[in-house]
């Protein structure tokens, strides 16, 4: 007998049994994606973090930044009301800028309040100049007074003997007539230029010679004009700390005006540009009606050192 083989018939092959083909290379399925670690970048940032709180602490817990003094100078009435009248302009400007709008004139004298006393009014000019514009600007402005009824008596300080300022003469006829207007006054305007951030020198050598506190009991208007808006602040920085030093009652809202917003005509007459012009206006104003209600004056003694 021949033998016989057995033959075993192939199997069908079973779809995904069999051998995988190796993935291509670029396929992003078959990429194992692992995140960056940047620790410089943990590292900088937790210094940064603590550099600002240790700043932050510092500015907040040492004394040698005096919040509470700068506290009181932000907040003080001077400031405050140097806002108020920033804002009160910028809101005028706005409406004058406006298409369609007519622009607006100074505000018109007002009348003095029926059966109020007449008061006296000191106009000091502090300027050296024959020429000054800031003479000339409270010239201008006391036309203003006059017209709500108040006496005004001008003083041009460059009128006064340089032997009397210089030689600090209080017997000196010349100083003794200013003392005694300053005396009399109830209310006292100083106008000054701005020189190197300050008031004048021939203002500071008058005001030395006269007593200590030969303001007490009268309201002051400080106005200073000059060339630059950088010398805006020289009013309460430089002049009002030596009025009140001086023992003024109240001290109105000051104003700074440049020089370009002053023109003097041929004729010498003074015309201010419409802005200024109004703010001028309502700070004069604000002065006499504080003129109103001023404290009964007191006896000025002593005099300055």
């Amino acid at each position: 007998m021949r033998p016989t083989t057995d033959t075993v018939p192939p199997r069908a092959a079973v779809p995904g049994t069999g051998p995988r083909a190796p993935p291509a290379p670029d396929d992003p399925a078959s990429l194992k994606v692992v995140p960056a670690r940047h620790y410089a970048r943990w590292v900088a940032a937790v210094a940064v973090i603590v550099l600002v709180g240790q700043f932050v602490h510092g500015l907040t817990t040492n004394p040698v930044w005096e919040w509470g003094v700068f506290r009181d100078y932000v907040l003080s009435e001077t400031i405050v009301q140097a806002v108020w009248v920033t804002l009160q302009l910028t809101a005028y400007a706005t409406v004058r800028s406006t298409p369609g709008t007519r622009p607006r004139t100074s505000p018109p004298h007002p009348p003095a309040p029926e059966g109020s006393a007449m008061a006296t009014v000191l106009s000091v000019s502090g300027s050296p100049s024959a020429t000054s514009r800031t003479a000339r600007l409270l010239r201008h402005l006391d036309t203003r007074l006059t017209a709500q009824g108040h006496q005004v008596i001008p003083l041009d300080v460059r009128t006064i003997p340089a032997e009397a300022l210089l030689g600090a003469d209080f017997r000196h006829p010349a100083i003794v007539e200013a003392t005694e207007l300053f005396a009399r006054a109830d209310g006292v305007v100083i106008g000054t230029p701005v020189y190197k951030a300050a008031y004048s020198g021939l203002l500071k050598s008058l005001l030395d010679l006269l007593p200590q506190y030969g303001l007490v009991g009268k309201t002051v208007l400080p106005l200073a004009t000059g060339g630059s808006t950088a010398h805006v602040l020289a009013i309460d920085y430089a002049l009002r700390p030596v009025l009140s030093s001086m023992g003024a009652a109240h001290i109105v809202q000051g104003w700074f005006t440049l020089d370009k917003d002053l023109a003097v005509g041929a004729d010498g007459t003074l015309t201010v540009a419409p802005g200024p012009a109004e703010a001028l206006a309502q700070v004069v104003d604000q002065f006499a009606e504080a003129l109103g209600s001023r404290p009964a004056p007191q006896a000025a003694t002593g005099r300055a050192a």
